[in-house]
């Protein structure tokens, strides 16, 4: 596991916590984003296409999104991914724009959204374990072989779970973040 080594297993920690953030965005919670409605698919053009790539998509407080087809001729088609989307709201047609009014929460909703949060959450850390685990496999399967010697098998192990640690870290700040954007 040379420097490429321990940059690959960043690599796949930095996916894992990408991951989880794209995930806890598309939560819909007490706070409204963009991101509840830019990853729908949209039939434009003849293939399906996120709405970020065929809409202007904005929030207007407090609890609004406006979203403005760039080709006005697939108002109809961006209605229909919003409808599908089951957000608790209909969209409104206002000229070449459409506009939600999303509804906040109930409190169950909102336990349901924390465990969610939770969950998304586990599952990131674990990815990130996995990561590690084969890592350090590695590295052993480098000792077995004499390739590295064990002060480089102890230090790299030293350095893998402190990369652990930090990620785990960013996952639990994601993590707060969320819980609180969710009791908002």
């Amino acid at each position: 596991m040379a420097a490429h080594g321990m940059g690959a297993t960043r690599k796949r920690m930095d996916q894992a916590l990408n991951a989880l953030r794209r995930e806890l965005g598309t939560l819909r919670t007490g706070r409204v984003t963009t991101a509840l409605v830019s990853t729908l698919r949209v039939d434009a053009w003849g293939t399906r296409m996120p709405m970020e790539q065929v809409a202007q998509i904005t929030v207007q407080q407090p609890r609004g999104l406006v979203v403005t087809p760039h080709d006005p001729s697939l108002v109809a088609e961006v209605e229909k991914s919003l409808v599908a989307a089951e957000l608790g709201c209909s969209p409104r047609i206002d000229g070449g724009r459409l506009r939600l009014e999303i509804p906040a929460p109930t409190e169950e909703r909102r336990i349901e959204l924390k465990k969610q949060a939770r969950d998304l959450a586990e599952q990131a850390r674990v990815a990130m374990r996995l990561a590690r685990r084969d890592a350090v496999n590695e590295l052993k399967r480098r000792r077995a072989s004499e390739e590295i010697s064990e002060g480089k098998l102890h230090g790299r192990s030293k350095d893998l779970q402190e990369l652990t640690d930090e990620h785990v870290a960013e996952v639990e700040k994601a993590l707060r973040d969320a819980l609180a954007a969710i009791d908002e």
